[in-house]
């Protein structure tokens, strides 16, 4: 093989290869890409972990045709370092590949491309339009919220449902708080169950809405979900398992209610967060009508108190947080006011946007001593 491209072209596929490739599998093939010259003026690259498949498609002229089995990370890294220009890659060998560019050159060691998993055969699929930044926001709103490596595998993902025609519904819930999110589409995809996608599929997902805002179709079949550009597919194995009844977790009514301005109201939590116990970022809220008092302390860092003044004209109540879990929500509302619905110091406490009336968080309390 022997391909010469762009240096800027050559990291724009590398690095959307780093997050999917296998860093602690214990198949060491997975910690490569394949680059394959598909046409005198196209390559693709393909990275895996066996649960996500990314297949991208790029410019590049190439005067030998071929495929080379290459370290992931070595490539990038090698290629963020290179001046500005073209970079050609030639295959010295069968273990081999010599990279050079301007005055520099790299020999790197190849993998056998035979060793590399295909990308399966997945069938027919029905992919529909969708917005990348309505498909983003939602995202967005669940993703802070999910489990990372939980046992409880389903935990692992974000719940996507479509309660109707032109609406989709996503949850995602740690064990401790629980986001969740209504948006209408154009254009709703055929499912008749719901399904969970998995964080790291989102994650990777993300990062290619942020590069562009180039059209995007989704798609589901199997136990797959399929999200594709023009020069790109991503495709990622569904989480199996039963999402928890999340109706469950969330209050029916509250009997006191809460209004807040967000800037305040995250500018003081930031505050009272830095000496807050580390291992719980435990805050106090004490709330009495038209105010708010905000409360940290740690034995061994000191303590803090902050007042703010709220629109409430319930009880006094005093309860405890975990003031991470409130930035995160606030993180990415669109409002300027936070509403905050609570009953008593041992129920839950529902977080509600008053810019976004489908978006809900729910934290549980702590105890602070």
């Amino acid at each position: 093989m022997q391909l010469t491209v762009s240096r800027d072209t050559l990291l724009k596929a590398l690095s959307r290869a780093q997050g999917i490739v296998g860093k602690k599998s214990t198949m060491p093939i997975l910690s490569n890409i394949l680059i394959e010259t598909v046409a005198n003026d196209r390559f693709t690259v393909t990275a895996t972990d066996l649960d996500i498949f990314s297949k991208g498609e790029y410019e590049g002229l190439s005067e030998k045709t071929g495929r080379i089995c290459v370290n992931a990370r070595d490539l990038y890294e090698i290629a963020r370092n290179l001046p500005a220009g073209n970079a050609s890659l030639e295959t010295v060998d069968q273990t081999s590949v010599r990279l050079v560019s301007a005055r520099t050159s790299y020999r790197i060691p190849t993998a056998n491309v035979d060793d590399y998993p295909p990308m399966p055969d997945f069938g027919a699929v029905e992919y529909i339009a969708i917005d990348p930044d309505v498909l983003g926001g939602l995202f967005d709103r669940t993703l802070f919220s999910v489990a990372n490596d939980d046992p409880r595998v389903f935990l692992n993902g974000i719940n996507l449902e479509i309660p109707e025609a032109g609406r989709v519904r996503l949850v995602s819930t740690d064990g401790h708080r629980l986001s969740l999110i209504d948006g209408t589409v154009e254009r709703t995809p055929e499912l008749d169950h719901p399904v969970i996608v998995p964080r790291k599929g989102v994650v990777e997902l993300r990062k290619l809405l942020e590069e562009s805002a180039d059209p995007l179709e989704m798609g589901f079949a199997g136990s797959n979900a399929f999200f594709r550009r023009a020069d790109l597919l991503l495709v990622m194995r569904l989480i199996e398992g039963e999402f928890p009844d999340y109706t469950m977790v969330i209050p029916k009514s509250s009997t006191n209610v809460v209004k807040v301005g967000l800037v305040d109201f995250q500018n003081a939590l930031k505050r009272m967060s830095i000496l807050s116990l580390e291992r719980s970022s435990g805050v106090r809220f004490a709330l009495a009508p038209g105010e708010m008092t905000i409360e940290s302390s740690d034995p061994d860092r000191g303590e803090g108190k902050e007042q703010l003044e709220i629109d409430y004209q319930g009880a006094t109540l005093h309860i405890g947080f975990n003031a991470r879990y409130f930035l995160d929500a606030i993180a990415v509302m669109k409002g300027n006011e936070v509403i905050l619905e609570l009953s008593d110091e041992l129920s839950p406490c529902v977080i509600r946007d008053a810019g976004e009336p489908g978006f809900l968080c729910v934290v549980m309390p702590v105890r602070i001593t």
